[in-house]
């Protein structure tokens, strides 16, 4: 015997009958030992549902004839694996429910499946009957919005966005290079321009250095000094020349920085980068 049918015996001896048992000496109902469906099924979706079915009556009864009867919400499918089965006194018998929910759309959200079991009892030529009932409730899954991961996405965005502005904010002017990376040939000179842009309602000035000019190499800028009105831009340019000796594929990285009378806070940066080649 399977681990299952015995699992359902055991039920069967201990769980509460599903119907009351007839008269003393008559045909005694059934009992069902029924197991619990899932909670919801998802469209479409098919489940297999075992129980059990007891005969508890006893000689001079010598057998039962057990029929099944099962009844579903609109566009649900309920089909026992056996509509009719015969059992011995005192024996018990096992069957499945292959339960079939509806396509979203197609039927009830939900319902009771009912499953009826008559017997038919034998006593020499003598046929008596009795039944039971199980109600098996059934759920369609609906979608539901998945609001955790949604308002927990919506507050890291908000907090992204705030931390995006507030750095805008605090940093009021920026330094914007038309282009980072160039080559320069040994000797040769090569020329970066770039924007600065004050962000504040305010007037600014700044001080413009460069910072990390390799030895033997030099920088020239355009200002030194740079005044902007609220909202202003300038186009500025620098000039940087590599050193004679420098070898082929040496590069250097140098650091345009506005510092303003205030502090590094109301200033920025960018780098600017140079690769040593020939005949640049």
């Amino acid at each position: 015997m399977r681990w299952w049918a015995a699992a359902l015996i055991l039920a069967a001896a201990l769980s509460p009958r599903a119907a009351a048992q007839g008269p003393e000496g008559g045909c005694q109902a059934p009992i069902l030992s029924m197991p619990d469906a899932p909670h919801t099924f998802a469209p479409g979706d098919a489940y297999s549902l075992s129980f059990a079915i007891e005969n508890p009556n006893v000689p001079p009864i010598d057998s039962v004839r057990a029929q099944l009867i099962t009844t579903a919400p609109s566009g649900w499918s309920v089909v026992p694996a056996q509509r009719e089965l015969t059992l011995g006194p005192k024996n018990v018998s096992f069957d499945a429910l292959t339960i079939t929910a509806p396509n979203r759309g197609g039927g009830e959200p939900s319902g009771n499946i009912t499953l009826h079991v008559t017997f038919v009892c034998t006593t020499g030529d003598t046929l008596t009957s009795s039944s039971a009932d199980a109600t098996i409730p059934v759920v369609l899954e609906t979608f539901q919005a998945p609001w955790p991961v949604l308002l927990t996405a919506f507050a890291l965005l908000a907090l992204l966005v705030g931390v995006v502005g507030l750095r805008r904010l605090q940093q009021g002017v920026a330094i914007v290079p038309g282009r980072l990376e160039r080559e320069v040939a040994p000797g040769k000179s090569v020329k970066y321009t770039f924007r600065v842009e004050n962000r504040r309602g305010k007037p600014q000035r700044f001080t413009l250095l460069g910072v990390g000019v390799p030895e033997g190499w030099s920088l020239h800028l355009a200002l030194d000094e740079v005044e902007l009105e609220p909202g202003e831009e300038k186009s500025l340019w620098a000039v940087l020349k590599c050193a004679p000796e420098a070898p082929l594929g040496a590069s250097a990285a140098i650091t345009l920085r506005l510092e303003s009378p205030r502090g590094a806070r109301e200033g920025t940066s960018a780098t600017l980068l140079a690769k040593v080649a020939q005949g640049a």
